[in-house]
């Protein structure tokens, strides 16, 4: 087996996996704005994301509520 640093797709597989990560982080970072935006809007707390709380869909679900 080779270095994994001198193999060229092992090197382009790490590349494109450190734009997956950095696009995931970008995306919960808007998520996390969205959720305190909707919560200053609609005058809640979501809450922190745990095991059992996802402050994502409890604003999705706060914003579907106003729909009914």
């Amino acid at each position: 087996m080779t270095n994994p640093n001198e193999c060229t797709q092992c090197v382009q597989l790490d590349a494109a996996l450190g734009n997956v990560i950095d696009e995931r982080d970008h995306q919960a970072e808007l998520l996390d704005e969205m959720t305190t935006a909707i919560g200053a809007v609609l005058h809640r707390d979501f809450g922190e994301h745990s095991s059992a709380n996802d402050p994502w869909r409890n604003a999705l679900h706060a914003l579907k509520g106003l729909e009914a």
